[in-house]
C-alpha cells in the first residue's frame, strides 16, 4: 500500500547531515522515475509501464530538478510507526501491507526549501485499493496519524519537536481521494524548523495515486499540487480497471 509509506513519513522522508526532513530521492540520475522490481509477467509489465508514464515528470514541474537516487536502507521506524498507527486505528497490522505482485513507480523534485514527491502503485486487483480506502477513511485518522507523525519527528529530529498538527482537506479528484496537512516545528542542527507537509491521496479502480509536498519555512502551493494531481489520474484513466 504505497499511500501508507507517505503516512509513516520515513518512506517518503529522510534526514541529511544536518537533519533537515526531506522527500526521498526517487529518480535516477537523468531524471526517469525509479520503478519497482519484479515484472515477471506481460500483465506486470503492463502496470508497471503505466505506473511509471503516470508519475510527475520533468515537464510537469519547471523550474524543479530531479532528486538523486536514494540508495539509504529503510528504516526501522517504518514497521513501528505502522504498529502504532494500526494500534491507534484498531485495525490489523495487515492492513497496511502492500498487495503482492503490485508495480509501483515514484518521482521527487526540488526547487530550494520546496519538493514534490509522487507515487503511483498499480495493484493486481481492486482488493487492496479498496482496503486502503477504507483505512484513510477510518474515524479519527488525523488524530492517530498526528500521534505517530509526533514519534516519527522527534525520532528524526535532534533537538526535539515543539509541535505537530494535522488536519484533512478535501482535494476533490476524482471519486475516491483525501488530503491531510501536516504542520510541524523541530530543531535541526540547532535551529527550529518549521515545515508544512501537503498528502494527497486518489485511489481508482487498481491504482493508488499520490502526492507528497514539502515546504521548509514556507508553504507549497496547494493548487500547484492539485494542478498536477489531475493529469496524473488523466494518465491512468481506465488503463488499470
Amino acid at each position: 500500500m504505497a499511500l501508507i509509506a507517505l503516512v509513516l513519513l520515513t518512506g517518503c522522508v529522510k534526514t541529511t547531515a544536518n537533519r533537515d526532513p526531506i522527500i526521498t530521492p526517487s529518480t535516477d540520475a537523468s531524471g526517469r522515475p525509479v520503478g519497482s522490481a519484479g515484472a515477471n509477467s506481460p500483465a506486470q509489465a503492463l502496470d508497471l509501464a503505466l505506473a511509471q508514464s503516470a508519475v510527475v515528470t520533468t515537464n510537469d514541474l519547471p523550474g524543479f530538478s530531479p532528486k538523486a537516487p536514494d540508495i539509504s536502507s529503510p528504516s526501522p521506524l517504518d514497521e513501528a510507526s505502522g504498529q502504532q498507527l494500526a494500534a491507534c486505528l484498531k485495525v490489523p497490522f495487515s492492513d497496511f501491507d502492500k498487495g503482492s505482485g503490485g508495480q509501483e513507480a515514484e518521482a521527487g523534485f526540488e526547487n530550494g526549501a520546496s519538493e514534490i514527491g509522487s507515487n503511483v502503485a498499480i495493484e493486481p486487483t481492486r482488493a487492496p485499493v479498496d482496503k486502503g480506502w477504507a483505512v484513510f477513511t477510518t474515524p479519527g485518522f488525523a488524530k492517530c496519524l498526528e500521534s505517530v507523525a509526533r514519534v516519527s519527528f522527534a525520532t528524526l529530529s535532534s533537538g526535539g519537536i515543539s509541535s505537530v498538527s494535522v488536519t484533512r482537506f478535501e482535494p476533490h479528484v476524482g471519486d475516491r481521494s483525501f488530503g491531510f496537512q501536516i504542520r510541524f516545528t523541530m530543531t535541526a542542527g540547532g535551529t527550529s524548523v518549521d515545515g508544512v507537509m501537503d498528502m494527497i491521496g486518489i485511489f481508482h479502480d487498481r491504482a493508488e495515486i499520490s502526492l507528497l509536498t514539502v515546504g521548509r519555512g514556507m508553504e507549497f502551493d496547494r493548487a500547484t499540487a492539485l494542478r498536477l494531481a489531475h493529469p496524473m489520474l488523466d494518465r491512468v484513466g481506465t488503463k488499470a480497471a
